[in-house]
């Protein structure tokens, strides 16, 4: 039955149409899966190392902002109880509403000031963030606080969790008044996880989780005491077991945020293997039924065309072994001479050969496409950092550049003043009765005050000065160039500018300006050296009647 020509021929060219398809299914399967593979292992890469970003960076600025208040002249000049010192830690609160707790304790631990009131007058000697605080800056892991949750309304169905943050107040000669600290509730954590991950990235199955250094889930609650994650030491390399059934591509990234102290927490993304890679199971099945198809056809046409000359047959072969070679298409079906069955094959042939390239090219642009989205999240994240790192340095009621901004300029400043001696002066700005305008028209009017003094400033000033919110009222201006006359030339301008341009709903507003140069002295000390100066000046300004400039003269450096 098998022994004559057009059974064998049938046979032959059925098995070869049967081996290169199996040949091309397991090629495009081991590619497309490694590629596939690879590219989800990537956008679960960028998705923990965005989100693990975004938290470091989030509790880099908080710790950032406690240890810059702890050192607020208001809270070493006051007394811990003060009025001025409750609006100060009120403002911090409005500021971030996920605290859900600031307060002062003096140095034995009693709370003195609170936002709220809270817990004032409540011992905290014994609690941790306290006993830590006391000794420096100070980061909590998370916990639950019993007491405070009592007293705070809770409207989900999870326990309320907080992030300590903590500070110690340390007076100018180096004496411990107490310590600053924060709760900030969990919530937090969950929004930013939110706020960074788009719905779309957690698509095909994707779950984000938030462990700590014991391997704790932390986030979601949901999974907390529900699911144990597994050893991921492995994980990024090869899909990973998890206790809940399935095999999982999985990414973790540490949490590190610029602190000394460091919490253990990852973020921690997974993927189960058979989504990430459903599309190339439907590849594959595609792929063995156009196998199947093809290797139908040639055997049904090599039975009908084996009666026909060896010529025709020979030079399809000779085609067919042109295309083996590289070619990159066949000649066209008119161009081949020979009987009609003859043609019909090539015709076949011709097109199986130009599917075959328009899969790959298909594939290539698959490959091209997944690229290009790695490019665009890569794009994304460095773009939200760069975002992060200017709202760090950006005061977001005045606009203006804040106290770590200034910070960065004076030292500029000095450093260029101590390479070539060129000059350049500070202005300190403190807002006269600021207390009594917020008691009296409101703190939306002390806001308006502080928007209004920012304007003036920018308006008065040149391009190349340097204008900065210093904290609370306070304001500083550097000017490069410039000589401590023209200086307090400057000074007096913008003073009587702002008492010309009172802020709506206000009757009067006053500044205070200490004015202070670089001199040789300052060579000796640091870059805080002329903020100093410019202190004693201000101080002086406010003793002497207030809404009026002084500045720090060479016999104010000898009594010094």
């Amino acid at each position: 039955m098998f022994s004559s020509f057009r059974a064998q021929l049938m046979l032959a060219l059925g098995g070869l149409a049967l081996i290169v398809s199996v040949g091309l299914i397991v090629y495009v399967d081991q590619a497309s899966s490694e590629q596939l593979a690879t590219a989800s292992k990537n956008r679960l890469a960028s998705v923990s190392d965005a989100i693990a970003q975004t938290l470091a960076t989030s509790i880099t600025e908080r710790k950032r902002a406690i240890v810059v208040l702890s050192q607020a002249p208001s809270l070493l000049e006051k007394s811990l109880d003060d009025d001025a010192i409750q609006g100060l830690l009120e403002d911090l609160q409005d500021a971030y509403p996920d605290y859900a707790w600031v307060g002062v304790a003096d140095a034995k631990g009693t709370v003195r000031s609170a936002a709220n009131d809270m817990l004032e007058g409540k011992s905290v000697a014994n609690r941790p963030w306290f006993i830590e605080g006391i000794k420096g800056p100070h980061l909590g892991d998370l916990h639950e606080a019993v007491l405070l949750a009592q007293m705070l309304p809770n409207h989900s169905n999870e326990p309320l969790r907080f992030v300590d943050f903590a500070a110690p107040i340390i007076d100018n000669n180096g004496n411990t008044l107490g310590v600053l600290a924060t709760h900030a509730q969990w919530s937090w954590v969950t929004s930013l996880i939110e706020s960074t991950v788009s719905t779309g990235s957690l698509s095909d199955g994707i779950e984000v989780f938030v462990i700590n250094s014991q391997n704790e889930i932390l986030y979601p609650y949901a999974k907390i005491g529900k699911l144990t994650v597994p050893d991921l030491s492995g994980a990024g390399q090869t899909p990973v077991v998890w206790a809940d059934g399935g095999l999982f591509l999985t990414s973790t990234s540490a949490v590190s945020p610029n602190t000394s102290t460091q919490l253990g927490w990852k973020v921690v993304v997974r993927q189960p293997v058979e989504l990430a890679l459903a599309p190339v199971e439907q590849l594959r099945k595609r792929l063995a039924l156009f196998g199947l198809l093809v290797v139908a056809i040639a055997m049904l046409v090599a039975y009908i065309l084996a009666r026909r000359t060896s010529r025709p047959i020979e030079r399809l072969h000779r085609v067919a072994r042109d295309v083996l070679a590289g070619a990159e298409a066949p000649p066209e079906p008119r161009q081949f001479k020979g009987p009609f069955e003859i043609r019909e094959l090539y015709r076949a042939f011709h097109d199986m050969t130009l599917n075959l390239l328009q899969r790959k090219t298909q594939l290539e642009a698959v490959n091209a496409s997944l690229e290009q989205t790695i490019n665009e999240r890569t794009a994304q994240l460095r773009g939200a950092n760069e975002h992060l790192e200017q709202l760090a340095r950006r005061d977001s009621l005045t606009g203006l550049l804040n106290r770590l901004a200034a910070t960065e300029r004076l030292k500029d400043e000095f450093l260029r003043y101590k390479r070539n001696s060129t000059p350049y002066a500070v202005l300190m700005l403190d807002i006269d009765h600021f207390k009594r305008i917020n008691d009296t028209y409101g703190h939306h009017a002390g806001d308006r005050a502080l928007q209004g003094c920012a304007a003036v400033l920018s308006a008065n000033l040149r391009e190349s000065d340097f204008i900065a919110r210093f904290g609370g009222e306070e304001f500083i201006v550097i000017l490069p160039d410039t000589s401590l006359l023209s200086a307090h030339e400057v000074a007096v301008k913008i003073c009587l500018a702002i008492s010309q341009t009172p802020p709506a709903g206000v009757d009067a507003l006053t500044i205070s300006v200490g004015v202070a140069c670089a001199r040789p002295a300052h060579l000796d000390k640091d870059d805080m050296a002329i903020v100093h100066d410019a202190d004693q000046a201000l101080y002086r300004a406010k003793a002497n009647g207030r809404n009026r400039v002084e500045t720090y003269t060479a016999n104010d450096a000898l009594i010094d």
